[in-house]
């Protein structure tokens, strides 16, 4: 009975996200992105469904009232599969074009249909008694579970690319949360799959089945916390503290990067006495670093000669780095080279047209993705790439030292 009552608690939880999101459905129902909502709208309804008919409880009052046992578990284990299948068309109308994801979700439905078909079939055929040591039985239990892990695998792999993807930090979260409770379901799938074995192949294992339930509804609630985070985050103000951690993150993380470059140019930094007199003067701080990292490296550049910047292209495609010019190491190896040549007393004098116009941020389309790449570049100050191309501008530096008193002349 305790387990009845988390799972009419969670019902009840997705029974009122269906709803906001349905009302949020009505608003922007012919609104960009609308498919998307869409199937986010039918994934909840479907869930609230399933945990819905889920308490044994519950279930025992409908197989008895249809005389037939496991009825209710198959019922559930369809709406579970449909379910998945909306997950995906959810994610696939979030990442991929409108026609693109649509053509995919009806390959995915047919395959969906063909194993629907089957897992009756199968019911029909071999449905043992329901009992609540064992509530997932029979041979169309295998199917199902086939089932799941097959979407499983892909929901896994695209809300995490697509968490890469997208700026919006709730969204990002979100789906951070949703790729957690797949990753759950996983362990679901197979936990089960275990127990099953156990009954039908007599293996012995220590421990109770009871403990699929708990990883069910878990699973189950984090999904749609993941998945309606966007919406609520705001309110609740998980945003803004989402960007204070972010912000002292980035600081954290810019620091060492932001102190070479200001060495080099110490004329860059703004008067601190200024920041601390504004009232924002920490927001404002951490917002200076990238500032003055690009304001330095206008300075920078210039030192930068042609030959250095062939010699660290050339490095990079033997370490297999396709596109130097949005490489984090390529962009810290061209700095540092830079700095190299304005502290050494006998280089060269500074080009009148850089090699390298930007630090490799040009092609950053946001603040948020620019200050993720300054990130990466300040860790790789010090990587083995950085120091392989020093090394190796070094060398160049010295032979073209040694050539030159050798031949005074020219």
């Amino acid at each position: 009975m305790r387990n009845d009552a988390v799972v009419f608690v969670a019902a009840a939880l997705v029974w009122a996200a269906f709803l906001y999101k349905l009302r949020h459905l009505r608003q922007r129902a012919m609104a960009p992105g609308a498919s998307a909502l869409r199937a986010l709208v039918v994934v909840l309804g479907l869930l609230a469904c399933v945990f819905t008919l889920l308490p044994q409880s519950i279930g025992v009052r409908i197989d008895g009232a249809a005389g037939l046992s496991g009825l209710t578990r198959l019922i559930c284990n369809m709406l579970a599969m449909v379910t998945c299948l909306q997950i995906l068309g959810w994610l696939l109308y979030l990442s991929r074009p409108e026609r693109q994801a649509r053509t995919r979700l009806v390959l995915h439905a047919r395959i969906l249909g063909v194993v629907l078909v089957a897992v009756v079939a199968l019911f029909a055929l071999d449905h043992p008694p329901v009992v609540p040591e064992r509530e997932f039985d029979g041979a169309h239990t295998y199917l199902f579970l086939a089932y799941l892990a097959y979407v499983q695998f892909a929901l896994v792999s695209l809300s995490m690319r697509y968490a890469s993807m997208v700026e919006p930090p709730m969204m990002r979260l979100g789906l951070r949360l949703v790729s957690a409770a797949i990753t759950l379901g996983l362990g679901f799938v197979a936990i089960q799959l275990i127990y099953l074995l156990e009954a039908d192949v007599g293996l012995e294992l220590y421990g109770s089945p009871t403990v699929i339930r708990p990883i069910y509804t878990t699973a189950a609630l984090l999904f749609v916390v993941g998945m309606t985070l966007p919406a609520w985050g705001p309110w609740v103000g998980l945003e803004v503290l989402w960007w204070r951690v972010t912000r002292w993150h980035a600081t954290y993380r810019l620091r060492p990067l932001w102190t070479v470059v200001t060495e080099a140019c110490p004329g860059i930094v703004l008067d601190r006495a200024f920041l601390a007199a504004s009232p924002y003067g920490e927001r404002v701080a951490a917002e200076r670093l990238p500032v003055e990292i690009h304001d330095g490296w206008l300075q920078l550049r210039s030192h930068l000669t042609w030959d250095d910047a062939k010699l660290v292209d050339q490095l990079a495609r033997q370490r297999g780095i396709r596109n130097a010019d949005t490489s984090a190491p390529v962009a810290a190896a061209r700095l540092m080279v830079a700095i190299h040549r304005k502290s050494a007393a006998d280089g060269p004098p500074p080009v009148s047209v850089p090699p390298v116009e930007f630090l490799g941020t040009g092609v950053s389309k946001t603040l948020v993705a620019e200050v993720r790449f300054l990130c990466g570049v300040s860790k790789n100050l010090r990587s083995r790439f950085v120091r392989d191309a020093l090394a190796q501008v070094a060398t160049v530096q010295t032979s073209a030292a040694t050539a030159a008193r050798a031949c005074p002349d020219g």
